[in-house]
Parts: C-alpha cells; structure tokens; sequence
C-alpha cells in the first residue's frame, strides 16, 4: 500500500513541476511583450495583439488547471501556443519599424 502511494505520489509530481514551469514561462512571456512596448520595438498594434495571446494562453491553462492533471495533449498544446507566441514576439521584434 505505502509503495502504491509512494508510486502516486512520485508520478504526480512531474505534471505539477510542468504547470509550474508553464506558469513561469508565462510570467516571462508577460514581461518580455512590457519591455519590447517600453522600448519602442513593436507598435501598439502589435502590443494589443501580443497581449490578447497572452491571455487566450492563460485562458487556456486555467481550463486545464481546474481538473487538476495535465494530459500529454494538454501540455502539448500549451507548449504549442507558447512556442507560437514567442515566434510571434520574435518576428514583431526583428521587423525594423521604430515607433
């Protein structure tokens, strides 16, 4: 029986180390879109957009959160709209306009 929890217990964390790096790399999402406005490389335009994603993610998440367990597609898809974001800030970023 204390095996059976300890096995739980030991597969459990993985998913709540995972939600917790998502919420970091949220919180890091958050603050590079406020530098990239502050400094004046994307527009506000861009901003509006950036931040509309940001919390469509977030959305998303807390959706995901309320069962308590993340399924592999659900991180996969988290993962996916992260990675998209952050291209997406990339390429706002890299397009030579000042503002």
């Amino acid at each position: 029986m204390k095996k059976t929890i300890l096995l739980l217990s030991i597969c459990a964390l993985p998913a709540m180390a995972n939600a917790q790096d998502f919420d970091k790399k949220l919180k890091q999402h958050k603050a590079q879109i406020e530098q990239a406005f502050k400094s004046k490389t994307i527009s506000e335009g861009e901003y509006e957009k950036l931040l509309k994603e940001h919390e469509s993610i977030k959305e998303t998440m807390y959706k995901y959160k309320n069962d308590g367990y993340f399924s592999s597609s659900e991180k996969n898809k988290i993962n996916s709209k992260l990675n998209k974001a952050s291209s997406r800030m990339k390429k706002y970023k890299r397009n030579k306009e000042i503002y």
